[in-house]
Parts: structure tokens; sequence; C-alpha cells
């Protein structure tokens, strides 16, 4: 069995850590483990797919900050992950972070409909599930429970300076997630 783990990071941090123990316990039984990442701290692991380039980053980080466009921007990045995926033809796909200036998800998602492999989506944080934050509580916010708008914590991360796009980001990610 091939199971691709595609995260924010890599061998860094709680969600780097937990998919690259997960990773390790998988290979010892015997499964083909892959693990698609946009931070790499290690490259000691020939099954490792770098995900972004620095420039897609910088590029995602500008339209986040003046859009609040997290999560939909970085489309070539996605579609080259998503030709990595149809080589690899994992049989199971493991979502983790996918806020981190890295990835698409209306393409992904579209993508992994089509895919029709079951797909795993550990939740770490809130992000996938509201409009902006990835931590509500930190604002004292309940807004994701109807409808995310004017976003109380839209200058924390993934910061965005001028507009608050909450609201149609709470949407997007209700029709396409």
């Amino acid at each position: 069995m091939r199971i691709l783990f595609i995260n924010s990071v890599y061998g860094t941090g709680s969600t780097g850590n937990f998919i690259l123990n997960l990773y390790k316990l998988l290979n010892s039984f015997n499964y083909n483990s892959y693990i698609a990442a946009a931070n790499i701290k290690q490259q000691d692991n020939k099954l490792l797919i770098n995900i972004r380039n620095e420039l897609d980053k910088y590029i995602h980080v500008f339209l986040t900050r003046i859009f609040d466009n997290h999560g939909f921007s970085s489309k070539s990045a996605t579609k080259k992950l998503i030709d990595k995926i149809n080589d690899i033809n994992p049989d199971v796909i493991h979502l983790n972070n996918l806020n981190g200036y890295y990835i698409n998800i209306k393409i992904l998602f579209d993508y992994i409909k089509k895919y029709n492999k079951p797909t795993v989506w550990k939740l770490h944080d809130s992000w996938p599930f509201t409009g902006h934050c990835c931590y509500f509580e930190y604002v004292n916010c309940n807004s994701w429970k109807n409808q995310c708008f004017k976003c109380p914590g839209k200058k924390q991360y993934p910061r965005s300076f001028l507009i608050d796009n909450s609201k149609r980001n709470y949407r997007l990610k209700k029709k396409d997630i």
C-alpha cells in the first residue's frame, strides 16, 4: 500500500514531526510512504517531494497580505504536486496542514474528487473550516459556525493587511472542500 502525506513542513514543528514519525512507523510495517512538504528542514528522505519554490512562496505571501487569498494561490506548485501524485499513484492521501503559502486548495480538492481514492485530513488547526484564521479562539470569534465575515483575526497568521476576504474564503472552502 502506498500512502502520500501532504503537509506544510517536514522534519520540524509539531506537524512536521508528526508526519515524519507516522512515515517511519508505516515504513517499519512495509508500507510505501511518501511525504510532500513545502518547508523542508532535513533532506534525508529519498521519498520526499518538495512542493514549492521560493518565488512561488513569495507570490503566495504577497497575495495573502494584500487580498487575503491564503490557500488559493500557488497554482503551478499545486499542479506539479498533482503530477507527482499521479506518478506515485498512492492508495491513500493523508492531508495535514494545507495552510502555509504553498498550495491551491481548490485545484487540489478538484483533483482529489476526480482521483477517487481514500483521503484522510488530520485537522491540526481551524483554518480548514474558517474563512481566515487558524485559531478562532485567539480572537474569541465563532462566526465560522455560520458565515465568516469581518474577521477579527485578519492581521494574525495568515496575515492580511488590506482586504478581508474571509466571507469569500469561507464560501469557497464550504463549496470546494
